[in-house]
């Protein structure tokens, strides 16, 4: 029960980063010019979660830099 309830806030905290960022980067296009629709976004799913790993095995190292590590994993 604690598995299930952990992994189900663990989703859910994705779907919120994801909707946040997905936000941030449309409305960071648009100030820079960029024209996107909004039936484009309302195809937009934010129920992505390659870059993040519910299994609980996380690789952290001094030398590589996180901006790096994010971009490996999408």
């Amino acid at each position: 029960m604690n598995k299930a309830s952990s992994l189900s806030l663990l989703s859910n905290a994705v779907l919120v980063w994801n909707t946040l960022r997905i936000s941030e980067i449309a409305n960071q296009l648009r100030a820079t010019g960029h024209t996107i629709a909004n039936q484009d976004l309302a195809r937009v799913s934010p129920l992505m979660h390659m870059h993040v790993i519910p299994n609980g095995t996380y690789r952290f190292s001094d030398e590589e830099e996180p901006e790096r590590m994010y971009a490996a994993a999408s």
